[in-house]
């Protein structure tokens, strides 16, 4: 679980996980986030490789609110294969 400072403004982001993708790696990692009022449940496949010559993939967009807690929770309960994760990436997305 990581809990962040509020983003900067309120809007959509995109979230972007870097991991060193396997066939031994989980195929149905859950991953939450939550700010304010906001959350979205993301199931994540690390057998599929990154995008050729990035370090993060792409796992989905999420609505972030200012000055309000945000909770990335990634779990490995009820997974097949091992849970990886090298880092996280939010991007606001233009609106």
């Amino acid at each position: 679980r990581v809990r962040l400072r509020s983003p900067p403004k309120s809007g959509r982001y995109q979230i972007l996980m870097a991991y060193s993708a396997h066939e031994t790696r989980a195929t149905n990692i859950p991953v939450t986030v939550s700010s304010g009022s906001h959350r979205k449940d993301i199931v994540v496949d690390q057998t599929v490789p990154l995008p050729r010559n990035k370090h993060f993939r792409p796992i989905g967009a999420v609505d972030l609110t200012a000055n309000a807690e945000t909770v990335i929770e990634i779990s490995n309960r009820d997974t097949t294969g091992f849970v990886i994760l090298d880092a996280l990436q939010l991007i606001a997305i233009d609106p």
